[in-house]
């Protein structure tokens, strides 16, 4: 899979897991997909940009796995509603301080992280 538009029709979903979509760039399919409360994507070598994920506003759980590309999870920070995180092999990441302002976050699970990656004190 290269394109995750077809998934845009999915108004109603609740559950999503996206493995393997090697060749997958954009997340702006993503969107409209406002009644998602949980979200795993993993593999998505192309992802640079998570920006589209700021419209989820009813995520709960968010896993995000080998996607080399990405940088910056500011956008995480306008997703009020995360309990659980899970951070795996996001080479790029060295700033975790847009999940400081999560306050419903309960659990947070980082795995194969960058050592020099930085934790907002408490």
């Amino acid at each position: 899979m290269h394109d995750l538009s077809p998934l845009a029709s999915l108004i109603n979903l609740a559950n999503l897991t996206l493995s393997y979509v090697w060749q997958v760039s954009d997340l702006r399919p993503l969107v409209s997909l406002i009644k998602l409360t949980s979200l795993a994507l993993s593999s998505a070598r192309y992802v640079e940009n998570l920006w589209p994920l700021v419209s989820l506003t009813h995520l709960t759980s968010l896993e995000l796995s080998n996607l080399d590309q990405v940088n910056d999870l500011s956008p995480l920070a306008e997703l009020d509603n995360l309990t659980r995180v899970e951070l795996r092999k996001l080479p790029k990441v060295n700033d975790l301080s847009p999940l400081a302002g999560l306050t419903k976050l309960s659990s947070l699970v980082l795995r194969s992280m960058p050592t020099d990656i930085w934790i907002p004190p408490q």
